[in-house]
């Protein structure tokens, strides 16, 4: 958790250099959008957004979302497989629910907002913008509908049979087993639309003189990608097999 001292240095009037010192992780969030801090420590953040002709609120409020997001707990600076190891079914869903359901919302939401504003700025000069944006709508639907399935469907089913144990219904293990199926399509049809995407944006480009905004959508598509894969990764890894463990033993 960051001390309101820390809090206090995200202004635009403070110096790169007192920004990194006060949180590392600034310089990294800095280093994703294009700008070394290390080699600007003496200027101030309005300095280096009138350079680059930058928006500086959206960048502090960009950098404050994304490191309130990115605090963890004790248990959650762990590895993943450490974690997963340790957790029952039921609690494999709680932790995918809390680490990544929430962060894949709040990344195609701002996404879905900024998109077309980077359209209407840059897309005359680059029209495969406009190609991006158009499978990003289609890939942020589709995701809409795999979350509300995973929790409001899948992860029940799974709930309700670590509670059961023994005295599983067979609708209930029907209902898991079908359900298994479906996301194994969806894994597949969604992976193939995230590298359609990373592919017309010619793996997220940022072309010299790129506003803000451009940058960060840029960004969050990338991370998105990497939450969505990681996600993906832990219920093949762990999740699926111990809820077909679990309905072949009772």
């Amino acid at each position: 958790m960051k001390s309101n001292q820390h809090v206090k240095v995200l202004s635009p009037e403070v110096t790169l250099e007192q920004m990194i010192t006060s949180d590392q992780t600034i310089a990294e969030l800095l280093a994703s959008i294009g700008l070394d801090a290390f080699k600007h420590q003496e200027k101030t953040l309005r300095q280096v957004c009138l350079e680059k002709q930058w928006n500086e609120e959206e960048v502090l409020t960009w950098i404050r979302k994304n490191q309130y997001l990115d605090q963890v707990g004790p248990d959650e600076s762990e590895d993943d497989d450490k974690i997963l190891e340790q957790k029952n079914i039921a609690q494999i869903c709680d932790y995918l629910e809390d680490k990544y359901h929430v962060k894949i919302r709040e990344l195609l939401g701002d996404i879905h907002e900024k998109f077309p504003r980077v359209c209407k700025i840059h897309g005359q000069q680059y029209p495969w913008l406009k190609q991006v944006h158009w499978q990003f709508n289609n890939l942020h639907d589709d995701l809409e509908l795999f979350l509300k399935f995973e929790r409001e469907k899948f992860f029940n089913f799974i709930r309700q049979l670590h509670l059961k144990e023994s005295q599983v219904m067979d609708g209930l293990a029907q209902s898991l087993k079908h359900a298994i199926v479906v996301l194994d399509r969806d894994h597949t049809r969604l992976t193939r639309s995230m590298r359609e995407v990373q592919k017309a944006s010619r793996d997220f480009y940022l072309p010299d003189g790129s506003c803000t905004t451009f940058r960060i959508v840029m960004q969050d598509l990338k991370e998105l990608f990497d939450k969505l894969e990681e996600h993906f990764n832990a219920e093949k890894t762990y999740l699926i097999p111990e809820v077909r463990n679990k309905l072949h033993s009772v």
